[in-house]
């Protein structure tokens, strides 16, 4: 091949070419993903490839980034032969970016991939099976994959398509009838930040959200530079009748943060943030993440309540109610909300707060985004130092006297120590039971509180202690809720802990059906007792545990078994509850657990707020409060 055929090569075949800007925005995060899910069954594991080999493959994987693997398909697109030392060596997980474009593209990558690290797949395999690909995918040619699709229909003999043609516009009103392409792109010259169709760029990072569960896939994403944005984002969905969803961090458990064929108003570039120090307050914007709430005011050795996992945005947490580690000492996160800026339906910008519109002020303080979108968050900050925590840990065995201790504790705790309740699986194949405390003002009786929590179990039992920064504490779960797992959960609320209700779910912890699962408890009370229940849209103010039940898995293959292993445990847990649920822990579970969330007093005033500051319900992709019949109210 002379030098000039190679070039007119390298320039026609997509192949040869390295990956394009719009892939690298299409890998996730990385997050640990089990050999065993990845590796073909016919694949060599521990033992069965030769030594020599296996070294080679070592050799080969030093130094490469983690492996990518496609996320609807679970092929493994570059790492094959890391993958292949991992499971040698025995290793349980291998890290991992989830790829989230289309099979051609993960197709012509891995065909990169394997190219650049010099392992066999010749170019008449690769148009081969481009063809075959291609093929059975002839109408599905979207976004940046268009010019590398027309490249390989060339190169492959796939049938041709038309080089002019204009992909189509999915963004569709209520109606379903597709919105004119002028009418975005008005809306691109409006606004300053970035707006994705789905033919964009960066329109494959931009649609994901945590829970992997759902693949939806939006008309529009406005991700907004500043409030004027968002403004401009609900009078064109307003204006042209689309559905829309907003989108903080993208941690909602039942997606509400997307929708398919909508508008997102996506405000993960708000980020704005500010300590005011002389008035004790943090003003912060809706993009910003716990994380990095906390990082900002613990420097100046201040907190606000937050959650228990610091990759959750700020913003549907707060609506929500928010419950943490320093809710018992300081409140629910609403609790401490001051004001808030909350641009409504109609496009106009209130300031809510217990001056100004103190209506608005009380209904989002738990009512969700059912009222309009804040893009501005005011947080009263309180002293906090480093927290002692640790775990404490018995056998399921011990669950009677466990739950006996658990209620007298509760009873007597000191407000300043947060309690939370697992279940996890000993190597000698029993069920334990790990109660994590966290004191947020360690004093002379910690370590009797300690002992206290320890001599629960009719033996001596183990337990850790340290003193740790209290952002670090905010990450102790993190890694139980890594990006893009797909999860699934029931949420309900109990009095107190006995011997019955303990036993129940560690029967439902043994019949789980994957290791990702979780069931666990978070002791409530405390100062969230203290506030009167009328004074917020969050109703729950009496004492007790907050049972989270959650299905955690990896492979859609699964998705049935998880999901209903979830909504048997619940079942058979329902003789236990008080009849409470905490709404951001609600999938879309219908129009009763909405009312169970709030209580039938408090859902009543939210509907007739919500008539009067979102009549046509603009605001309805969440846990829905429907607007009052006005001849009613």
């Amino acid at each position: 091949m002379t030098q000039e055929t190679a070039t007119v090569e390298a320039e026609e075949n997509p192949v040869s070419r390295p990956p394009s800007p719009e892939w690298a925005l299409a890998l996730s995060e990385v997050v640990p993903v089990p050999v065993a899910a990845l590796l073909p069954a016919d694949s060599p594991r521990a033992g069965g490839e030769d030594p020599e080999h296996l070294r080679t493959l070592a050799e080969l994987g030093r130094d490469l980034p983690p492996i990518i693997v496609h996320r609807s398909s679970m092929r493994v697109i570059d790492g094959m032969h890391r993958l292949r030392v991992a499971a040698a060596e025995g290793r349980p997980d291998i890290p991992v970016r989830f790829f989230e474009g289309s099979e051609r593209d993960a197709f012509v990558l891995s065909a990169q991939s394997n190219t650049r690290h010099g392992l066999p797949l010749s170019r008449t395999e690769r148009m081969a099976a481009a063809g075959r690909i291609l093929g059975s995918h002839a109408a599905d040619v979207t976004g940046p994959s268009t010019k590398t699709v027309r490249a390989l229909r060339r190169e492959s003999g796939a049938p041709p398509s038309d080089e002019q043609e204009v992909l189509p516009m999915t963004l569709k009103d209520r109606s379903g009838q597709a919105v004119a392409p002028e009418h975005v792109d008005a809306l691109r010259a409006t606004v300053r930040g970035q707006v994705f169709a789905q033919d964009d760029e960066g329109y494959a990072r931009a649609r994901l959200v945590w829970n992997g569960y759902l693949n939806r896939h939006p008309g529009l994403i406005v991700r907004c530079a500043g409030a004027a944005d968002v403004v401009e984002a609900v009078r064109f969905a307003t204006r042209h009748d689309i559905r829309l969803a907003v989108r903080s961090g993208g941690h909602s458990y039942p997606g509400h943060s997307t929708i398919d064929d909508g508008l997102v108003v996506d405000l993960s570039g708000l980020k704005g943030i500010r300590v005011d120090l002389q008035r004790g307050v943090a003003i912060c914007e809706p993009g910003r993440l716990l994380a990095e709430l906390d990082d900002e005011t613990y420097r100046f050795g201040l907190a606000v309540t937050g959650g228990q996992v610091s990759h959750t945005g700020i913003a549907g947490l707060t609506l929500g109610g928010g419950i943490g580690w320093l809710c018992r000492s300081r409140g629910l996160t609403v609790d401490n909300l001051v004001a808030a800026d909350v641009v409504l339906a109609t496009g106009e910008v209130r300031r809510a707060s217990a001056e100004d519109d103190a209506d608005l002020f009380w209904a989002i303080r738990g009512g969700g985004g059912n009222f309009g979108i804040v893009t501005s968050f005011e947080y009263r900050l309180h002293p906090q130092g480093a927290c002692r925590t640790g775990i404490v840990a018995c056998r399921a065995g011990d669950h009677a006297a466990v739950a006996t201790g658990l209620s007298a504790f509760a009873a007597t705790a000191p407000d300043r120590l947060a309690l939370a309740v697992g279940l996890f699986d000993l190597e000698d194949g029993d069920t334990g039971i790990a109660i994590r405390y966290v004191d947020t003002a360690p004093a002379e009786d910690t370590d009797a509180l300690v002992d206290a929590l320890a001599d629960f179990g009719p033996e001596p039992v183990p337990r850790t202690s340290e003193t740790t920064p209290y952002p670090k504490v905010q990450q102790l779960a993190d890694s139980d809720m890594a990006h893009h797992r797909r999860y699934y959960t029931r949420s309900f609320m109990i009095e107190t802990v006995t011997a019955e209700a303990l036993a129940g779910l560690i029967d439902g912890f043994r019949t789980r059906k994957s290791e990702l699962s979780q069931i666990g408890m978070m002791l409530l009370g405390g100062q969230v007792a203290r506030v009167a229940p009328e004074a917020t849209a969050y109703p729950h103010r009496e004492p007790g545990f907050l049972v989270t039940l959650l299905g955690g898995w990896t492979e859609e293959r699964d998705d049935a078994a998880n999901t209903a292993w979830c909504r048997e445990v619940y079942d058979t847990m329902q003789r236990f509850t008080s009849g409470g649920v905490y709404v951001n822990e609600l999938l879309d579970e219908g129009e009763r657990r909405i009312v169970s969330a709030y209580g039938a007093d408090h859902y009543q005033r939210l509907s007739e707020l919500k008539a009067k500051y979102d009549p046509a319900n603009v605001f309805r992709v969440n846990q829905n409060i429907k607007p009052a019949d006005p001849a009613r109210a």
